[in-house]
């Protein structure tokens, strides 16, 4: 579930920041302390790929849940707005887990 999400200016730069925050709750017990990643994806209006950032080198997942931070600065001032793209994945980033979420 997206808790929230920003594209601000950065301060004293061209910067603007895209941060998202995602919670999640586990429906398989199995999953409870492997380890994981969050990709983000953030897309342009026109549905160009701009970035592709992820949690460095991933979290382990928590029996009751938890929620996770995904930022990431984009140099181009002339964007307006973006969509993201996130995805829960196995450390490798090769092999989702069940869970995607997009928000505009």
């Amino acid at each position: 579930m997206l808790v929230n999400s920003s594209f601000v200016p950065l301060s004293n730069t061209d910067s603007n920041q895209v941060k998202v925050n995602v919670k999640y709750t586990l429906e398989d017990e199995k999953m409870q302390n492997q380890l994981v990643n969050a990709v983000m994806e953030v897309y342009a209006a026109n549905g160009t790929l701009l970035r592709t950032t992820s949690i460095g080198n991933g979290f382990s997942l928590e029996s009751d849940g938890g929620e996770r931070a995904l930022k990431t600065s984009l140099n181009d001032e002339s964007l307006k707005s973006v969509s993201v793209k996130i995805m829960f994945t196995d450390l490798s980033k090769k092999f989702l887990c069940q869970m995607q979420l997009r928000k505009t």
